[in-house]
């Protein structure tokens, strides 16, 4: 799955181009949470040892998971009602424009995702407990053995 994905560094996407990388988004972020918890202040790895490749306690990894469930709400609840653009190149400008004229349902969507941060996903005790509570199950049945599976991937 990792080998397979090329870097793109995007700053706005598409509502339909997050639904597809969204997980990778997450595979990503918690390849960053992994290896700076085996290796917090220590040299680079080039790779990792057979003993740094258990998972780690699900507090290493939180933060990085939250962030890419903020994004994810972003797109579900505030942005649902921007209209799809034939072209990547419009979409930045047609995003801009609802985020302009739409102040108030924006306040409203915010204070949802706020209360599903404080409500649903900080509270989360493990990541199978984070992927039910961000939406992420119908992409990731087995969250365990995801999370397993991008430590495996790794060099």
């Amino acid at each position: 799955m990792l080998g397979t994905l090329k870097l793109e560094y995007e700053c706005v996407v598409r509502v339909c181009r997050w639904r597809t990388v969204r997980v990778d988004m997450l595979a990503r972020l918690l390849i960053v949470a992994h290896v700076r918890a085996v290796a917090p202040v220590g040299p680079a790895l080039r790779a990792l040892p057979a003993d740094q490749r258990a998972p780690r306690p699900w507090p290493d990894y939180k933060p990085y998971a939250v962030f890419v469930a903020l994004i994810n709400l972003l797109y579900i609840v505030m942005f649902k009602n921007v209209m799809p653009t034939p072209t990547t190149e419009q979409w930045p400008i047609k995003l801009a424009n609802y985020i302009r004229y739409n102040d108030e349902a924006n306040a409203k969507a915010a204070e949802r995702i706020v209360l599903t941060l404080y409500d649903e996903l900080l509270p989360c005790s493990s990541f199978a407990e984070f992927c039910d509570a961000a939406g992420f199950l119908e992409d990731i049945p087995d969250p365990d053995a995801f999370l397993q599976n991008v430590i495996e991937q790794l060099p």
